[in-house]
C-alpha cells in the first residue's frame, strides 16, 4: 500500500493525491490518505469533493504507519533534521523491520522508483510525477457536487462569456513567504499580453485579497471579481475555473 499525507490548500492536496495515485496504480497496489493534518491546520480537507479510488486512515491505522511525533516533526515549519532522522531509523527501519520508509518532497528526484509500503510528505508540484495517469486522474478529480447559488451565478456568467479568462491572485499568507508574490506589473503585462491576442476577453479575477485585486485591474472596466469571502469555497473557485475556456495563444 501507498499511503500519502494530504496537508495545505486545495492545489497542494490535488498534487499529493496525483502523485501518490500514479504511484499505486504504477505498483498495483491500494492508496490510502492521512488527513491527521487537518486536526491542527488553518486548511480545510477539500477532496471530499471528488470520487477518489482511495481510502481515508483510521487514525489508529494512521498512527500504527507513522506515530504523531514522529509526523509532526515531518511537518515542522522549521525542519529539525535530527529528529528526522531518529524517526526514520527507529520507526521505519527498525520497528517496522524496513518495510516502510517516508519519502520527502525534496528527495523526490533522487529516491528512484518508490516501492510498496511508502509514505509520501510533500507537495509534489511536478507534472511529470503523474503525467501518465491523466485518464484516471481526470475521472477522479470529476466534479461531483452542485455548486452553490453564488457560485452557480458565477457560473452562468462565465457560460454566457465570449472569451472567459482565469486570473489567480495569491496574496494573503504568501506575502510573508520566502516565495513572495508577484507584482502588480506583472497582472498588467500579462494582461496586456492576452487582450493583445484574444477577441474581446473577458478577466474572471479570483483571489484572497479583492481590494488588491480590484486595485491591480482598475483599469480594465469588463473584470469580473470572482471570489467572495467566506461565500466560495475552494472546491467552487476550483470548479469554475475548470469552466473557463481553454485558449491556445500563438506567437505573433
Amino acid at each position: 500500500m501507498i499511503v500519502a499525507a494530504i496537508s495545505d490548500g486545495l492545489g497542494n492536496q490535488m498534487f499529493q493525491y496525483a502523485t501518490a495515485h500514479a504511484n499505486a496504480q504504477r505498483l498495483g497496489v491500494p492508496l490510502a490518505l492521512d488527513l491527521r493534518w487537518f486536526a491542527h491546520g488553518h486548511r480545510k480537507y477539500g477532496l471530499d469533493q471528488f470520487p477518489l479510488s482511495a481510502r481515508l486512515l483510521l487514525q489508529d491505522e494512521a498512527e500504527a504507519w507513522v506515530p504523531d511525533l514522529i509526523l509532526t516533526q515531518y511537518f515542522a515549519f522549521t525542519a529539525r533534521r535530527w529528529y528526522q532522522r531518529i524517526g526514520y531509523f527507529y520507526w521505519l527501519k527498525i520497528k517496522s523491520g524496513g518495510r516502510r520508509r517516508i519519502v520527502m518532497d525534496p528527495e523526490f528526484p533522487a529516491t528512484g522508483t518508490l516501492r510498496n509500503g511508502s509514505y509520501l510528505i510533500g507537495n509534489w508540484e511536478h507534472e511529470h510525477l503523474f503525467r501518465d495517469h491523466r485518464i484516471s486522474l481526470l475521472r477522479d478529480f470529476n466534479d461531483q457536487l452542485a455548486l452553490g447559488p453564488a457560485a452557480a451565478i458565477k457560473a452562468r456568467q462565465i457560460n454566457d462569456t465570449m472569451t472567459p479568462v482565469a486570473i489567480h491572485i495569491r496574496r494573503g499568507d504568501k506575502e510573508s513567504d520566502t516565495a513572495g508574490v508577484c507584482p502588480a506589473e506583472y497582472y498588467a503585462k500579462a494582461w496586456q499580453h492576452l487582450a493583445g491576442r484574444l477577441d474581446r476577453p473577458v478577466p474572471f479575477v479570483f483571489s484572497d485579497d479583492l481590494p488588491k485585486a480590484r486595485q491591480i485591474f482598475s483599469n480594465v472596466p469588463s473584470a469580473v471579481f470572482v471570489d467572495e469571502p467566506n461565500v466560495l469555497s475552494d472546491w467552487e473557485s476550483f470548479s469554475l475555473m475548470r469552466r473557463l475556456s481553454l485558449i491556445h495563444i500563438s506567437e505573433p
